[in-house]
């Protein structure tokens, strides 16, 4: 990898990590806190529930099937995809995506207003008191 590409790499990590913090999850950068997962193709170490690798450039090879089947998967394998003027993506398998949907799905409905909306309003939002 030239030194460009290396220093465009290491910019997207450090914005990737600091995406998590605004979020309220603790992330370093695997070349700071992990060498193991540095060289597993773990870029970020997180508290939150995935593996992330970074990917910072136009054409991708491996391709995301091979990144993903490469990753541990203690975690949730996730990769954060940025392309020149295209922006970011974020890319897991469908398995994995499927249970991120019923995990949140479940969270929504053990919260205190789902449940009272739930047993307070008909169809329409008016009250049933």
């Amino acid at each position: 990898m030239a030194i460009k590409g290396k220093k465009k790499g290491n910019k997207y990590e450090l914005a990737c990590c600091e995406l998590l913090r605004i979020y309220g999850w603790e992330a370093k950068t695997s070349r700071l806190a992990s060498r193991e997962l540095d060289n597993l193709g773990v870029d970020i170490v997180t508290n939150a529930p995935f593996n992330i690798q970074c990917k910072a450039v136009e054409r991708l090879s491996p391709g995301y099937h091979e990144i993903l089947a490469s990753m541990p998967r203690d975690k949730t394998p996730v990769i954060f995809h940025k392309r020149n003027n295209k922006g970011s993506v974020v890319v897991m398998e469908l398995k994995d995506f499927a249970e991120l949907l019923l995990s949140a799905a479940q969270i929504i409905k053990e919260h205190p207003i789902y449940d009272n909306q739930r047993t307070n309003s008909t169809p329409g939002g008016a009250s049933r008191d």
